[in-house]
């Protein structure tokens, strides 16, 4: 698989957006869906360069979106086992038909590259509880799961996970 650029999604992308998104996420599709997505990507477009808290990541293949990924930076960092995590790994998919080909690890690996260059120690998700495979391809990235203690007391929040993003730790 040849490496595939990343870059910001803009409003011209809102249609591969929702359509990404609407794949797991139905509700993303509606009507509402589309005009939050729609302020999002406005405001990345309209947020300087290096200082956005909110980044809607894609990976794109001759004008075909192949994945997606949305962060956002909180001003108020996450506190898990003394290390605070601030920016939160909201989305993360791939399209349809291409997946299993290690888009999604390609993008995880560039969007945590590029939180640590912006200067984020650590960031948080939350995932699937197993089977689904969520957990085993997190920790393949280089994630952990949190300590018991920051897990949630019953579903359907799912699995946090965390990983701290240190610049020399990104080769």
């Amino acid at each position: 698989m040849s490496q595939k650029p990343m870059r910001q999604a803009t409003t011209a992308d809102l249609p591969s957006v929702l359509e990404l998104l609407g794949q797991e996420w139905p509700v993303e599709g509606s009507d509402v869906g589309a005009e939050l997505w729609a302020r999002r990507l406005q405001y990345v477009e309209g947020t300087r360069e290096g200082q956005p808290d909110l980044g809607v990541w894609l990976l794109d293949d001759d004008g075909v979106v192949l994945a997606i990924a949305v962060t956002r930076h909180l001003w108020s960092p996450k506190r898990v086992g003394g290390q605070d995590y601030s920016v939160y790994l909201e989305y993360l998919t791939t399209r349809v038909g291409h997946r299993g080909q290690g888009f999604a690890s390609q993008l995880a690996t560039q969007v945590t590259r590029a939180m640590a260059e912006r200067g984020h120690s650590g960031a948080y998700l939350w995932t699937n509880p197993e089977p689904s495979g969520e957990v085993r391809f997190w920790e393949g990235q280089g994630w952990q799961r949190a300590p018991d203690a920051a897990q949630p007391a019953r579903p359907p929040r799912g699995i946090l996970m965390v990983k701290t993003t240190v610049i020399n730790d990104l080769g």
